[in-house]
């Protein structure tokens, strides 16, 4: 079995022990049981086959990270395993046996004084230098999109989201096909309902539904005949009856609005601090370092005023200071940036923040 094959399928065990007493059952996902030690290697396996099916790595082609540990280890272990050359950027705060860690699975480790994400010599601007300075594939764990098919699943492999659903429909009701299509099913409608509908599925008593699937698992034979046709159609039933109250419901909560009982309005735009909004990227290009400004070793930080739409999007940017020669290149990476839509009393809102943008030379540690 290939290393990329191993990850994933950890079993999800119940703590009967730790949690006896609890009005609820507890259960835990080992994620300690991958390969690697942790839920990070299916953080690890998507970004790297993301890559490949993206043509960003060949063989001998070199990734590097700016890593506190587990996604490194993750990296390195299908790094050793694919034929790529590691590279994991770590801050010097870090354990001794990670760093021994990294390099026992052939990883090369760079350390860097500790600083936070707003000082160059933190580990993951560092990380992001040297990849734009060598060429190398900055594999960018907290803001690659990437990231988020290790969870909610690819083609090729079920997401960690998609494990628990079947794991716990197994769980409840037994393996049959029928349960765990249900609550499936469900688990999608709650996902893809707005935050103002998704409580519509609470109508049904959730208590009366597992008594009834816990039912269907008393009695493994298939069902056929009557039988069978009466149960698809109580699904349908059921399917249509959330949809129809979901439906209300919005129907409900729109007509209300309409009629002016909201009188509150949002305004067209809020200020948040640069702090928050950092928080709140999800996709984040690294701003080049201009071969000239280089070379005449200018430094300094570049601060752009920006608004950001409900969507998300950068829609205005402007520069406020910093050295000119390095402005443009800070526009040209932050005009591609996107965040989480800012939510306003569960609304999303149009923000107006700041964006600073350090240029240095300065050397790491190594």
């Amino acid at each position: 079995m290939d290393v990329i094959e191993a990850i994933g399928n950890t079993p999800l065990i119940e703590l009967k022990r730790v949690a006896a007493g609890l009005p609820v059952k507890v259960y835990i996902k080992c994620e300690h049981l991958n390969p690697g030690g942790s839920v990070k290697d299916r953080t690890a396996r998507a970004i790297i086959l993301d890559a490949e099916q993206r043509g960003q790595l060949g063989p001998g082609s070199t990734i590097i990270e700016g890593t506190a540990g587990n996604t490194g280890v993750g990296l390195a272990l299908l790094a050793s395993a694919r034929g790529y050359r590691c590279i994991c950027v770590l801050p010097e705060k870090m354990a001794i046996d990670k760093r021994i860690q990294l390099r026992q699975l052939g990883s090369e480790v760079i350390i860097t004084r500790n600083g936070p994400l707003s000082s160059p010599v933190n580990f993951r601007n560092v990380a992001a230098r040297l990849a734009e300075e060598n060429g190398w594939l900055l594999t960018n764990q907290f803001h690659n999109p990437a990231n988020l098919g290790a969870h909610y699943g690819t083609p090729r492999f079920k997401g960690t989201g998609e494990e628990i659903c079947d794991q716990m429909a197994a769980e409840i009701a037994g393996r049959g096909q029928y349960s765990r299509s249900l609550l499936r099913l469900a688990s999608l409608l709650i996902e893809s309902a707005p935050a103002r509908t998704a409580h519509a599925l609470g109508i049904f008593d959730s208590n009366t539904l597992e008594r009834r699937l816990m039912k269907l698992a008393d009695h493994p034979s298939e069902i056929r005949g009557l039988r069978r046709f009466a149960a698809v159609a109580a699904c349908l039933a059921l399917g249509a009856a959330t949809c129809a109250s979901a439906l209300a419901l919005r129907m409900q909560v729109n007509s209300t609005e309409a009629s002016g009982n909201h009188p509150t309005a949002h305004p067209a735009k809020v200020n948040v601090s640069p702090e928050i909004m950092q928080n709140q990227i999800i996709y984040k290009v690294i701003p080049k370092y201009p071969v000239e400004a280089k070379k005449a070793r200018i430094q300094g930080k570049v601060v752009l005023n920006a608004v950001i739409g409900k969507d998300g999007s950068v829609t205005d940017l402007k520069v406020d200071s910093g050295p000119k020669e390095l402005r443009q290149s800070s526009l040209d990476a932050v005009k591609q940036w996107k965040y989480k839509p800012y939510l306003l009393n569960g609304q999303p809102v149009a923000v107006k923040t700041t964006i600073n943008i350090t240029y240095t030379l300065a050397e790491e540690k190594k």
